[in-house]
């Protein structure tokens, strides 16, 4: 990056600065030192976490695609239910991570988790296979950057899984419609 200084009596002067030289939008100085600050993604890159419900199947479908949530909901009678959030649909910066996408055919069930072991566990001791879409999207492990929880609760019952950010859905479910608390999987932004 070329800098350049103008001082009375028209002398120009011109300095070439290494852009690692230079701060970083979301970085900080301290004492004259760099200190990384929270890096956040432009928000509106991120998607709608799209939704859509069978209620014969007990399932719940979520994507950021809006050709494939039209056609679970045109051709294989799920319900249309809003979106949840917005994901990222690739890795921005540091500290989005995958959303990871499970099916169970035989359970039909879509499971979606941030943690590579659990996903892992769930395909070795439950009977889930990658999905079409391995990865639904890339979200927050952690609150940052005005991101909202993305809430898990699970049904025996229905073997369903339901994921949103409305947390009186969330307790709803949990205390009334026999679901179990499961936490919360990931963050997203609203």
């Amino acid at each position: 990056m070329r800098l350049f200084l103008i001082l009375p009596g028209f002398f120009v002067f011109s300095i070439t600065v290494p852009l690692s030289a230079t701060v970083p939008k979301n970085e900080t100085t301290v004492n004259g030192t760099s200190k990384q600050n929270t890096y956040c993604p432009d928000p509106r890159r991120a998607s709608p976490f799209l939704r859509a419900h069978h209620f014969g199947r007990a399932d719940s479908l979520y994507t950021t695609d809006p050709n494939e949530h039209e056609w679970f909901v045109s051709k294989l009678g799920y319900t249309n239910m809003g979106f949840t959030g917005h994901i990222f649909n690739y890795k921005e910066g540091p500290y989005t991570y995958p959303l990871y996408r499970l099916w169970n055919p035989r359970l039909t069930d879509h499971f979606y988790t941030t943690d590579d072991y659990e996903a892992k566990t769930y395909q070795r001791e439950y009977g889930y296979i990658n999905d079409t879409r391995s990865i639904a999207g890339y979200v927050y492990k952690q609150e940052r950057c005005n991101s909202v929880p993305l809430y898990r609760a699970y049904r025996v019952a229905s073997a369903h899984h339901l994921y949103t950010t409305d947390y009186s859905e969330w307790t709803r479910a949990i205390r009334h419609q026999g679901y179990h608390y499961e936490g919360i999987v990931a963050y997203v932004h609203w």
